[in-house]
C-alpha cells in the first residue's frame, strides 16, 4: 500500500471532523451534563494553585484536569476551552479507533482493502449521537475512549511484528 493511500482514511476522518466542527461549533462557554463539577477543578487549580475536586467526581481526575488546564492556559478558564480539549480527544479516539481496527484486520486478513472497513468502523463511532454529545463536553467518557484506543493501538501494532495475536503477550526472541 503506498503512503497516499495509507493515509486518505485518516484525512477523511479529520475532513469530517472539520465540518462537525464547522456546523456543532465546539467553542460555548457552559457545562453540559457534569462538566461544572471537573470544570470547577480546572478553575481552582488555574486561580489557586490548589487542587480541589467534588468529592463524587472521585476518579482519576488529575490527568483529566491536566489536560484540561492545558487548553485553558492560553486565555483563562473557560468551558469553551475544556470542550474544545474532549474534542480534540474525541479526533485523536476516532483516529486511534481506525488506525486499531486497521491493525486487526492488517492481522485478521493481511489485505490492504480491509482499511476501507476500518474506516467504516471509525465512521460509524464519529456519527453515533452520544460520541457526538460527548465530544462537546468535557465529561470523561471521550478521554478515557481515547486513550484505551490509543494504547490498543500500541499494543497490536506492536505485537504485529512478533507473529502473535493481538492481546497476547509479545513473543521471547
Amino acid at each position: 500500500m503506498t503512503r497516499r493511500a495509507a493515509w486518505w482514511p485518516a484525512a477523511a476522518l479529520a475532513l469530517t471532523y472539520a465540518l462537525m466542527a464547522v456546523v456543532l461549533r465546539p467553542a460555548y462557554n457552559w457545562p453540559v451534563i457534569d462538566s461544572w463539577a471537573f470544570g470547577y477543578t480546572v478553575q481552582q487549580w488555574l486561580a489557586t494553585g490548589r487542587f480541589v475536586f467534588v468529592d463524587w467526581g472521585a476518579m482519576s481526575l488529575f490527568a483529566h484536569a491536566a489536560w484540561g488546564a492545558l487548553f485553558c492556559l492560553p486565555a483563562g478558564f473557560s468551558f469553551a476551552a475544556l470542550n474544545l480539549s474532549t474534542f480534540v480527544l474525541s479526533l485523536a479516539a476516532a483516529l486511534a479507533t481506525y488506525l486499531a481496527l486497521r491493525e486487526l484486520a492488517g492481522w485478521a486478513k493481511a489485505d490492504p482493502a480491509w482499511a476501507g472497513w476500518a474506516l467504516l468502523g471509525a465512521l460509524l463511532l464519529v456519527v453515533n449521537p452520544a460520541f457526538v454529545l460527548l465530544s462537546y463536553s468535557y465529561m470523561t467518557d471521550v478521554p478515557f475512549l481515547a486513550w484505551y484506543s490509543l494504547a490498543a493501538w500500541c499494543d497490536w501494532a506492536g505485537n504485529a511484528g512478533c507473529g502473535s495475536a493481538p492481546l497476547a503477550p509479545p513473543s521471547r526472541r
